[in-house]
Formats: structure tokens, C-alpha cells, sequence
């Protein structure tokens, strides 16, 4: 098989696993995701051994998160709950297996794309659902707020913030086809939709400032601005033709009372229950914290004391590995963010260290330490910034 052919095969395996995290996400789908693991790891391991070339590669980032995984591993001799701790362990194994797999596929075979347009496919099955173009046999809608294929309302907005960031940056190569290009300034309006449809908070504050980072005053012509609101009137009339307006104001009233609640919260309230649980989480998580500061009380453990996880993937570690812990997983943000630093002036720049801001926001809401999908997120990032120089169609 030649280069290219492995190339190739290697691509279309890589956005399948990358699609399949998103798409087979919930518990009862969650075997074909595996399988997709299997088949993208025997594939590689088949190329491993014809291709002379092919090496392991290690870096900084792969070496991070060897050594977080390694501590979170050693914790279940202190863990509170054995059982918990190595669960969760032996899922960081896996997903440190992945990371070095795909950042060796990557580096080797030059398809580290491979990984946004594996993120697009998953988006763009969820774009499917909302719309009612496909069905599936399980929930997709929860008090109101749309789940799609994570079974939960932030997962999914999440994903789609991830989505956003796909599309401006393959919007930015000079490499990606310019038919492709139209689809993928449409996507920003589906995923602007179904992060609407989710009523998730951090996704509407947050995909307007991933958006506004690809906005340059001094790129602006008068031929786009004239295109922007052309587009926009007819968005406007087919909105207002087909919209459902009793569903339209369902939503609006769940993204008025969450929101509500929020700012309630912040002037000393209680806020809505979901607000008003998280700040009770942290409050008892930062108590538990104190009473075991340097090793934690061992990986996944914060649910035994208080119930469930954190919702907050600072207090998730500190609680449960410790500063020591702690220290080791933002590691791998720092060296990303040092890569990045090092890059030329652009807009991809821009783009990079907006969507790390980003994600270190989210993990105020969310526990991401053994998220397969933000990891391949990171490492893309890692990749592009560390070999920016070398890769003339980011210019």
C-alpha cells in the first residue's frame, strides 16, 4: 500500500473515530464508539509494522498527560472508594493510548485536519436530529432543552462551540474547497440554532466571542457587509415564515428563568436550582479539598462524598487528586499555550488561543480531564501551533 493510500485510509478512520465520539456518545451507543477505537488502533498497528518509517512520536503534551494519568493511577492506593477510582483510571489509560496513536498518525501521515472535519461530522448529525430529518430510539429532549446525541443539553453545546471553532478554522485555509466553504459559513447558523436549542448558558455567552475573534475591521469590504445583510433579511423571512412560535417561546421562557436564576445568584441569591446546586457543590467540594490539599482523596471519588461529579473540572481534581493532580492536567494548557505564543501574528493564532480561553471557561461548568474529544481538541491545537512555520496554507 503506498503512502498516499495509507494517507487516505488513515484520514477517513480518523474522522470516523473523531465523528463517533460525538455520535455514539450515550451509554447504550457507546460500543460502536469502542469499536471504532479498535478498528482505528488495528489499522494503525498494521501500518506500524509495514511502514519502516513510522515511529512512535513523544512530546511535552503526550509527556503531561502521561504523568497526569500516572498520578490519577497511583491514587486508587489512597482512594476513599477503590472501585471508583480505578474505573476512572484505566479510562485515562485508554484515552492517553489515543492521544499518542492519533499525534503519531498526525505528525507522520500530515492529516491532523482529519480531527475538524471528524468534529463537523458529529455536528452535523445533530444538525440532522434537531431538525427532525433523522430519527433515533432514545430521548432527545429534556425538560425543553435539546440533548441530540450526548443525552445532555451542556455536552452538547459544548460540542457545538468545538464545531464553531472547526468551521473558522478550515474557513481560513487556503487548502479547503471553495464549494465546502459555502456549506461551512451556513453550519455557523445551525450550530448558533441548535446551541439555542439547548438553553445552555456558556454556549451563549461564549460562541459570540469565538465568533467575534474572526471578525478584523480592517478585513471588512463592502462587498461582504452586503452579502451579510442580504443573507440576513432572507434568514429573517424564512425564520419568521416557518417558525413554530409556540415552541420559539417555550425556549425563550427556559433561557429567560436559567439566566434569571444566574444573575440572581450573582447579586447574592439563590438563583434557579441549577445554579443554586453548583455553588453548593463547589462550597462543600472546596471543604473537602482542604481536608486532603496535596493527594486528593483519589480519581472519581467526589461523588462518594457528595452524590455526584462536580460539574467543575478545577474542583473535580483538586477534590480528587489533589494539587499535585491538579497541577499535572493544567500543564498540558501551558504548554499549549506557550506553543501558541510562539506562532507568527494571524488570524489562526487568534483563533487557537480564543478557543483554549474557551475551554478553560467551560471547565468552570464541566469535568473534561479524561474528555477524549477536548484532549484531541488540545492536541490539534499543540500540532498546528508547534508546526505553524512549516505549514505555509496557514499563512
Amino acid at each position: 500500500m503506498s503512502y498516499k493510500r495509507r494517507q487516505q485510509l488513515l484520514f477517513i478512520l480518523l474522522t470516523s473515530f473523531v465523528a463517533s465520539l460525538i455520535i455514539f456518545d450515550l451509554a447504550h451507543n457507546v460500543i460502536y464508539n469502542n469499536l471504532m477505537n479498535l478498528v482505528l488502533l488495528f489499522i494503525f498497528g498494521f501500518i506500524f509494522l509495514l511502514d519502516n518509517d513510522l515511529k512512535l512520536r513523544f512530546n511535552n503534551f503526550i509527556l503531561a498527560y502521561l504523568l497526569f494519568t500516572s498520578f490519577a493511577l497511583s491514587s486508587i492506593f489512597w482512594a476513599v472508594d477503590f472501585d471508583l477510582a480505578l474505573s476512572y483510571s484505566l479510562r485515562l489509560v485508554v484515552a492517553f493510548v489515543n492521544i499518542w496513536m492519533v499525534y503519531t498518525i498526525i505528525t507522520h501521515y500530515k492529516i491532523h485536519n482529519a480531527i475538524l472535519y471528524g468534529i463537523l461530522t458529529g455536528a452535523f448529525f445533530n444538525y440532522l436530529i434537531a431538525f427532525g430529518i433523522i430519527h433515533v430510539n432514545y430521548e432527545i429532549y429534556e425538560f425543553g432543552r435539546f440533548l441530540g446525541t450526548e443525552g445532555n443539553s451542556n455536552k452538547l453545546a459544548k460540542v457545538i462551540l468545538l464545531a464553531i471553532f472547526a468551521t473558522i478554522v478550515l474557513l481560513s485555509l487556503d487548502t479547503t474547497n471553495k464549494y465546502f466553504k459555502i456549506y461551512l459559513r451556513f453550519s455557523i447558523l445551525l450550530s448558533l440554532y441548535v446551541i439555542f436549542l439547548t438553553v445552555s448558558k456558556k454556549a451563549i455567552i461564549l460562541a459570540p466571542i469565538l465568533l467575534l475573534s474572526t471578525v478584523s475591521l480592517k478585513e471588512l469590504k463592502l462587498k461582504n457587509i452586503i452579502i451579510f445583510l442580504i443573507t440576513a433579511v432572507v434568514l429573517i423571512k424564512v425564520f419568521f415564515t416557518y417558525m413554530d412560535f409556540s415552541y420559539l417561546n417555550g425556549i425563550l421562557n427556559i433561557l429567560d428563568k436559567r439566566f434569571e436564576g444566574l444573575f440572581h445568584m450573582l447579586e447574592g441569591g439563590k438563583g434557579d436550582a441549577s445554579s443554586g446546586e453548583r455553588a453548593y457543590l463547589i462550597k462543600e467540594g472546596f471543604n473537602i479539598f482542604m481536608d486532603n490539599p496535596v493527594f486528593g482523596t483519589g480519581l472519581n471519588t467526589f461523588r462518594v462524598f457528595l452524590g455526584k461529579y462536580a460539574h467543575n473540572n478545577y474542583l473535580e481534581l483538586l477534590v480528587d487528586v489533589g494539587i499535585i493532580g491538579f497541577v499535572l492536567f493544567y500543564a498540558i494548557y501551558g504548554i499549549v499555550f506557550l506553543e501558541i505564543k510562539k506562532m507568527s501574528k494571524s488570524k489562526l493564532r487568534r483563533y487557537m488561543l480564543i478557543m483554549v480561553f474557551i475551554l478553560l471557561l467551560m471547565d468552570l461548568a464541566t469535568v473534561s480531564y479524561f474528555n477524549k474529544l477536548i484532549l484531541l481538541v488540545l492536541l490539534y491545537i499543540y500540532f498546528v501551533a508547534k508546526n505553524n512555520q512549516k505549514e505555509q496554507s496557514y499563512e
